[in-house]
């Protein structure tokens, strides 16, 4: 029942984006002209928040007693980000598969790796955001009391799943000494004060470079907004990227950059617009950079593309690197 009710929310968010570019196709256009000057650093920037969010991947595997390479990384990166405009999320089963093969890092150690990431950001950027969008433009109309509502329920939720503590399960089995397993490199990692720094300094600097991307895309609209509100806008994106109905977020993202662009003073349709256009310069970029890295994947380690197995596989297994 789960599954058809995404499925019927993913095509009726694809009808929706079909329809949207084809109602406001002129204006994205215009948009979309931003020049050699502008396009090539929105590119280096695109590049750089790529290189950022690798970093602080090599960052919170060293606290799972991984020594990951960052080419390495930067590589598979660029091609997980393609991989997951596939179905099902293929780039994140890509990942998971290619870091158990190359570094032995277990499916329960990767699950630990990937709720960090995913939580830490959504934490990170939901704080930021919140500060941004108090002392830029406050909480007195409805739409900002709704997005500080969301950024306040995003940043205590995703703590407490970060940081609560958890007692380990007891007794025999396969499912117990996994989910132990995890709840080991969670205790690692959390505690970790060191990599807790790090990561958020990384995360923060992506923020900031996301920041410079939309400044770049706003210059066609005729809307300048300041600072603080290019970090709300970002902040949103970030918070938004853990919703997996659409491949790659597609849809999803623009939504919720048209919906808050109201708190910073800008049109829906303007908003909405401008995370298009973003979106159609972020999959030229994926589609250039994340093709030549997977390609180079497929041709070094052919085995990880003929069966991208589950985290069942390794329950089955049981093989990998252990945390005690």
């Amino acid at each position: 029942m789960t599954k058809w009710i995404k499925e019927i929310i993913f095509f009726v968010i694809l009808l929706f984006f079909i329809w949207y570019l084809s109602k406001n196709w002129q204006d994205i256009e215009v948009l979309l002209k931003l020049g050699s000057v502008n396009l090539s650093v929105y590119y280096v920037l695109l590049f750089l928040q790529t290189l950022t969010s690798s970093c602080l991947m090599v960052n919170v595997l060293r606290a799972l007693k991984i020594k990951a390479n960052l080419k390495d990384i930067l590589i598979l990166q660029n091609s997980c980000v393609l991989l997951n405009y596939l179905p099902m999320r293929i780039g994140t089963f890509f990942r998971a598969n290619y870091l158990k093969r190359k570094y032995g890092l277990l499916y329960a150690h990767f699950g630990v790796f990937f709720m960090y990431l995913t939580f830490l950001m959504v934490m990170t950027a939901s704080l930021v955001g919140s500060i941004f969008l108090y002392f830029g433009y406050g909480y007195g109309s409805y739409e900002n009391k709704i997005l500080a509502l969301v950024f306040a329920v995003s940043c205590l939720g995703s703590a407490v799943l970060l940081f609560l503590p958890i007692t380990l399960p007891q007794g025999e089995g396969k499912v117990k000494a996994h989910l132990r397993n995890f709840l080991n490199g969670r205790r690692e990692v959390t505690q970790n004060v060191n990599v807790l720094l790090v990561s958020v300094l990384f995360l923060t600097l992506n923020f900031l470079i996301n920041a410079v991307r939309l400044w770049i895309l706003f210059q066609n609209t005729g809307y300048q907004i300041g600072a603080g509100g290019y970090i709300i806008l970002g902040a949103v994106g970030f918070v938004i990227m853990f919703v997996g109905i659409m491949p790659g977020g597609l849809g999803i993202r623009e939504l919720a950059l048209a919906a808050s662009a109201t708190v910073v003073n800008v049109p829906m349709g303007v908003g909405g617009n401008v995370a298009v256009a973003g979106r159609a310069i972020m999959l030229s970029y994926v589609f250039t950079i994340g093709v030549f890295c997977t390609v180079w994947l497929w041709r070094k380690y052919p085995e990880d593309f003929r069966k991208i197995k589950t985290p069942i596989d390794d329950m089955k297994e049981g093989k990998g690197k252990k945390i005690k």
